[in-house]
């Protein structure tokens, strides 16, 4: 255990969030080719859903104190960013001289669970190395249908099982307070209902090396499911039941989520290539007449 910060409070220096490629394509990489794929190469991506389970996680401890300011955010997508080795990630993207510990989440599926436990083991090699404590986290939809295995085979510390805010709110106050650090975390099904519940920050995959130029995102209006089907992961992840969130709470974030430029504010945009055709596009006399937004 590292020494105790000021009052007798852990500091968590960097959380570190990251997302994994599917196992598949991390052991036989998939060629692309062609003009757009090139484009792409030279440019960053064009349009990316990284995902919302992050968003969803980092805008509620962020709302909820658990995440401050004295934490470094760090995003890796390895889906988005190619296969980046921890020893990069920690010079370029992470402060390593920030805080006692730090703590990487994992999110992962079944199909990008033998990857995601890979990346753990390099994480912790790479800490090892730079000589400071890690706590590595499992979370998503394997963790939720099998939350003892990860934990049972070395790979992580712990698991967060099911609704993964409350659960991760948990685990970092343990962090925080120097207690022992719990196999499997896990929240009720029953928490979204009241208004401000929820909370999400679309802004973290700024932090990406090649940031999408467009990132697509979406909203949950609902969790869980009630069928139960023994095929299906929802019950697992979201809840045996539909519990519907705050009206007004959901139309406040798709509103929060709309474009940031506008016809008018068009020459704003960021540099690019996509950019660059994107406002011409909008500036054309006919064509650009049908572009509400950018």
């Amino acid at each position: 255990m590292p020494a105790r910060g000021k009052g007798g409070i852990l500091t968590i220096g960097n959380l570190i969030c990251l997302t994994p490629r599917d196992s598949y394509v991390a052991d036989n990489p998939i060629k692309r080719r062609g003009f757009v794929r090139w484009l792409e190469n030279q440019t960053g991506p064009f349009v990316r859903s990284p995902g919302i389970a992050f968003p969803y996680l980092v805008g509620f401890l962020r709302k909820n104190g658990a995440l401050t300011n004295d934490t470094r955010l760090v995003m890796q997508h390895d889906r988005i960013e190619g296969p980046t080795s921890f020893e990069e990630i920690l010079a370029d993207k992470a402060d390593i001289s920030r805080g006692d510990c730090d703590v990487l989440f994992i999110t992962a599926y079944t199909d990008s669970a033998r990857e995601a436990y890979r990346r753990a083991r390099e994480a912790r090699a790479a800490y090892a190395s730079a000589g400071k404590r890690l706590i590595v986290v499992l979370g998503g939809a394997h963790a939720s249908a099998l939350p003892d295995e990860a934990t049972r085979l070395g790979h992580v510390d712990a698991t967060v099982a099911g609704e993964g805010e409350w659960a991760a709110s948990e685990l970092l106050a343990d962090v925080v307070q120097g207690r022992t650090i719990k196999p499997v975390y896990r929240a009720a099904f029953n928490r979204i209902r009241d208004r401000g519940t929820l909370a999400i920050d679309m802004g973290i995959w700024r932090g990406l090396k090649n940031p999408p130029h467009q990132v697509l995102a979406s909203t949950h209006f609902a969790r869980g499911c009630k069928l139960d089907c023994h095929f299906c992961a929802v019950f697992l992840t979201n809840g045996p039941t539909v519990r519907n969130r705050d009206v007004a709470d959901v139309a406040e974030e798709i509103r929060s989520q709309g474009p940031t430029i506008t016809r008018e504010t068009i020459d704003q945009i960021g540099p690019g290539a996509y950019n660059s055709i994107l406002r011409a596009l909008v500036k054309m006399p006919v064509v650009g007449k049908r572009w509400a937004i950018a």
